[in-house]
């Protein structure tokens, strides 16, 4: 694994979560010993311990610490100790939403084998560990870091609505809500597309009826989707812009039932497009600023 992994912040609250719940509070001490933070992660009670240990990590992200199993990030030591809660804490809302939120951040729990009980030597447990989805040599596919980008640059730009439309999505996945999330990646992409559109055409944006034509402009007029590349083409011809449009709806504007991989597999591609987008819309208001 490379040196440093990042993980979103929602999967970072969820970690700690799990280790309040399943760590009682000797075992999350002597957690807060192993990392070096025992005079950060205190507290009266068990959630109070994790939601500092929580800020700690999200405040810190590229610290490093020393675990059992060699040198890690912070964050990551916190995974993949949340990972290893007992069989009975599986079942609870909690762990699904953890599932959930590594999926979105581009990981798997996988088994890996097994290693005697803590608590019962004559007993063995079941060992996970992390596991990518996507090659680790190509950084474009660092999810969790794409999300903080774009986020970063919607914010920079006042993309508000494409932002919040975003943000409702991955709170919606988190919750397991699939047919809220696909609605809500849907709105994002057309949402920044228009928003792009008004932001670079101010003049002919007036004249558009539809988010279709603002999409045209955007190809058109201001030079911002590639027809060269098949980005954008007129006259039905296949394009990436309006092939990624046609499968974030197929349903039209009732999204209807959708599984988790599906889900996963739409806000995916949007964040690697979106981020795409981002950065070349910074790239043009760099260059008008320094022409």
């Amino acid at each position: 694994m490379p040196d440093i992994i990042n993980f979103s912040r929602i999967t970072i609250v969820s970690a700690c979560s799990i280790l309040s719940q399943y760590l009682g509070h000797s075992d999350i001490d002597k957690f807060a010993l192993e990392v070096a933070l025992e005079n950060i992660i205190i507290g009266k009670n068990l959630q109070d311990k994790a939601n500092k240990l929580a800020k700690y990590a999200i405040d810190n992200p590229l610290e490093k610490v020393f675990t059992i199993d060699g040198e890690a990030s912070l964050q990551e030591a916190i995974i993949t100790k949340a990972i290893q809660a007992f069989p009975a804490y599986r079942e609870d809302e909690t762990w699904q939403k953890l599932e959930r939120e590594l999926f979105l951040d581009g990981f798997i729990i996988e088994k890996i084998g097994e290693v005697p009980h803590p608590y019962n030597r004559s007993i063995n447990i079941e060992k996970y560990a992390l596991k990518k989805m996507y090659p680790e040599d190509i950084p474009q596919l660092d999810l969790p870091e794409a999300e903080s980008e774009i986020y970063t640059l919607m914010n920079k730009y006042n993309f508000s609505l494409a932002l919040a439309h975003l943000k409702n999505a991955i709170n919606d996945y988190s919750a397991g809500r699939w047919p809220q999330a696909n609605g809500e990646i849907r709105k994002s992409v057309e949402e920044l597309l228009d928003e792009i559109a008004s932001k670079l055409c101010p003049l002919e944006i007036s004249k558009c009826k539809s988010s279709s034509e603002k999409r045209d402009l955007l190809a058109k007029e201001a030079d911002f989707l590639s027809q060269d590349l098949n980005e954008y083409r007129f006259n039905e011809k296949p394009s990436f812009i309006k092939g990624l449009i046609n499968r974030l709806h197929p349903e039209g504007g009732h999204p209807g039932l959708s599984d988790e991989d599906d889900c996963t597999f739409r806000i995916h591609i949007v964040l690697i497009a979106m981020r795409l987008l981002l950065r070349r819309y910074e790239k043009i208001v760099k260059e008008k600023i320094n022409a």
